[in-house]
Formats: structure tokens, sequence, C-alpha cells
């Protein structure tokens, strides 16, 4: 089973509260083990609902994978 390198970001336009990671690493091709990534959001305070956009961009496929992300805060 074979490997590929990944990096993780959340798009601009995304609000700045949300984070990602780890934002860089290697996952098991199709078929292997799972990669799990951790989002974060810390609104400092802010209430309200807080949406993103989380790409995954895989450039040894030449491809990405695109996420909505919705946390609403109290």
């Amino acid at each position: 089973m074979g490997f590929k390198d990944y990096y993780s970001a959340f798009a601009p336009g995304s609000h700045p509260s949300l984070s990602v990671s780890p934002c860089a690493g290697r996952i098991d091709r199709k078929g292997g083990e799972s990669t799990f990534l951790t989002i974060a959001c810390a609104p400092a305070g802010q209430a309200g609902t807080f949406t993103g956009a989380l790409v995954i961009n895989l450039p040894e496929d030449l491809s990405k994978l695109s996420y909505k992300v919705r946390v609403v805060s109290f």
C-alpha cells in the first residue's frame, strides 16, 4: 500500500475562527487506513453561525477534496 502527500486548509472567505490540524502529512492510498483531521473553532467570545470551506489538496493526483463546514457557537 502506498502513501501520498496532502495539504489541508480553510479556503479564503471562511470564518477566521476555523482551523484544521494537521495541515500537512501523508495518507494511505484508497483502501488503506483512515486519516483523521481535527477541525477547531476558536470564536473568541463571538456567538453565531460560522461557515467555511475545508480544502484538502492532493498534489500527486492533481486533485482536491472540498467540504462545507458549519459551526454554531452559543
